[in-house]
């Protein structure tokens, strides 16, 4: 199989199928653009969702424990703790091990969350770290549950290709800094800053809402998954797509498609009330672009002016091919 993410057909016929979640205490499990699980606790409801970080790049800690995080953010839950397990090859070194503590500390306290265990293993199997992170919250159950209609608007807030812009600033630095000024590998770099959507969780959790972490694949791919998800066509302006000039420039460089790129800190949303979920989003400070609608019918339509495309199933995400 290719690497990256498996693909939606491979996670529906050889993983879901073959998953039963016939406790009554499971309110929501495992499906395409579902982001968690959540279970009824009776005083209210537990979020839990996993996420693997791979790669050779700096500070996975930080990238995987933000997007275990971002997850429960877009389950409508508060982060509440986490647990890290990390598998190191034999030149890993007690050193290291205690500089990567220390940061998952650091990183679990600026987030607000406990570290609630895990594990850690040394072998022969992994040729650089892998972090795992499983990641659980608390969802009140007066929280409200999602709304898909059609014709609801698309929302999109922060901005697309962040989280792979800045690992590849951070990667390719020495190649930009010939082409490019210092100053627009800098604010690329920084972009790391801006990768958790808790804040747009804690500004939705209240609305009839459909929110989906965007992440591995970029915005295809979690438009696919919203197509998935609804059984809808969409019509989608991708003119509209909040990007940044920086994530612009560095993929035009690196000749790669910024709609297929790593979106940590972007947020897809679907909501029958646009602007009230549009005014929430500007009171806390989130920036947010329509980006356009679902539809009744099957087709998935992209269009570039006066072009119009067809959504097709999610490329592997072109971050894989550096780290």
């Amino acid at each position: 199989m290719r690497k990256g993410k498996i693909s939606e057909p491979v996670l529906r016929r050889t993983v879901l199928k073959y998953i039963d979640n016939s406790r009554e205490d499971i309110v929501i499990g495992p499906g395409t653009g579902v982001d968690g699980a959540v279970m009824d606790l009776k005083g209210c409801y537990m979020v839990t969702s996993a996420s693997a970080i791979s790669g050779k790049f700096n500070d996975k800690a930080y990238f995987a424990i933000n997007r275990a995080l971002n997850n429960i953010a877009a389950m409508k839950a508060e982060p509440v703790g986490v647990a890290v397990s990390i598998l190191a090859n034999e030149e890993f070194e007690e050193k290291d091990l205690k500089q990567l503590s220390m940061r998952i500390q650091e990183v679990s306290r600026y987030f607000g969350v406990s570290i609630l265990g895990g594990h850690t293993e040394v072998t022969g199997s992994v040729n650089d770290t892998v972090i795992f992170v499983t990641a659980i919250g608390r969802r009140e159950k007066s929280v409200s549950k999602e709304k898909i209609s059609d014709n609801a608007a698309i929302i999109v807030s922060g901005h697309v290709g962040t989280e792979g812009t800045a690992i590849l600033a951070e990667l390719k630095e020495k190649e930009l800094l010939e082409y490019y000024c210092a100053d627009l590998v800098r604010q690329a770099k920084r972009f790391k800053e801006k990768i958790s959507v808790i804040p747009v969780s804690c500004a939705l959790k209240r609305q009839d809402v459909y929110m989906h972490d965007i992440s591995q694949g970029g915005i295809l791919s979690a438009l696919w998954d919203l197509g998935i998800k609804t059984g809808m066509g969409m019509d989608v302006d991708m003119r509209s797509i909040p990007i940044k000039q920086e994530t612009v420039e560095i993929c035009e460089f690196f000749d790669i498609n910024p709609y297929e790129l790593l979106s940590g800190g972007t947020m897809l949303i679907v909501t029958d009330d646009e602007e009230k979920t549009m005014e929430a989003l500007d009171k806390r400070g989130v920036e947010s672009k329509v980006i356009g609608h679902l539809t009744s019918g099957n087709d998935r339509l992209l269009k570039f002016g006066e072009t119009t495309g067809y959504l097709n199933r999610p490329a592997a995400d072109p971050i894989l091919s550096f780290i």
